[in-house]
């Protein structure tokens, strides 16, 4: 298999359990932008390489991975490519059947549906795709997960993907120009920096402060704002974000780190409050020090 050095916790996580297994993977490492390179994927390849995954924006960053080209190498090598897009659908456009993705998984709390439910999507034709049931017993999901549906769910998530592509251009634009005001705010304040790629999300705000302490930092921020460090089902860990380490930043500053995350209720006058805010803390910081 191969895989990306910055993918979500979620992933990793199950590549190492199938690597305990017998499996071998290749992680490719990102540059500083936390960009791969087509290059390097291409030379990863084996002839017994049975699947690329790859995300199609990184969680921390909102760095956009080039899906399509991925797609296509994977194919060309006879590869399944499987894409964790959960950060990008609702968000961006996104067209299985351009991108080339044999499967991609979203979620529905991701574009404010129902938490504890999500979707697979995996393509039809030649070659089939024949997944082993994570659940069996009553044949529920065509024998891939058994179990009474969540109903309930699987309509808010419906809904939610109705209601997010109906707004997702004028909403990608607005949030687009306050996340680019968030960010000029916050790289006036000395020794920040931002950490991602041109090509990313229009929502996600990542910004590291150097020559301060990371836990002081989080704790006064997310006094008045919900930020995290890093990934934010994984904001109560001590250890530095796994993405900025490999996109090669030094222990603390990664540990003093800011993902911030515009949605739908953020507004102008949010935004000005959050620079001011952050502003003040870190620079109360440095004085403290």
């Amino acid at each position: 298999m191969i895989t990306i050095a910055t993918e979500h916790k979620a992933v990793l996580d199950t590549i190492e359990d199938l690597v305990h297994q017998g499996f071998d993977c290749t992680f490719l490492p990102v540059n500083a932008q936390g960009e791969i390179s087509l290059d390097q994927l291409k030379a990863s390849f084996k002839t017994n390489t049975l699947m690329l995954v790859g995300m199609t924006a990184n969680n921390e960053t909102g760095n956009l991975h080039p899906i399509k080209e991925m797609a296509e190498m994977a194919k060309a090598h006879d590869a399944f490519f499987v894409t964790d897009a959960v950060q990008a659908v609702g968000k961006i456009p996104l067209n299985v059947k351009d991108s080339g993705v044999d499967m991609l998984a979203l979620s529905a709390h991701k574009m404010y549906g129902p938490k504890g439910v999500a979707a697979l999507y995996i393509r039809k034709g030649f070659p089939k795709i024949d997944l082993v049931a994570q659940i069996t017993g009553g044949g529920q999901e065509m024998g891939l997960r058994s179990g009474t549906l969540n109903v309930p769910g699987i309509v808010g998530l419906g809904k939610a993907s109705s209601i997010s592509l109906k707004h997702q251009v004028a909403e990608s634009e607005r949030l687009f120009n306050l996340r680019n005001k968030l960010e000029i705010g916050l790289l006036k304040i000395t020794g920040s920096q931002r950490n991602g790629s041109s090509e990313r999300l229009p929502h996600v705000c990542n910004v590291s402060f150097k020559d301060i302490l990371g836990k002081p930092l989080l704790i006064r921020i997310n006094k008045k704002l919900a930020v995290s460090s890093g990934a934010a089902c994984s904001s109560i860990s001590d250890k530095p974000s796994h993405v900025l380490t490999a996109m090669g930043l030094d222990k603390a500053t990664a540990m003093a780190t800011l993902r911030l995350s515009l949605g739908r209720s953020t507004t102008d006058k949010d935004v000005d409050f959050a620079i001011d805010y952050i502003s003040r803390v870190v620079n109360d910081l440095r004085t403290a020090s």
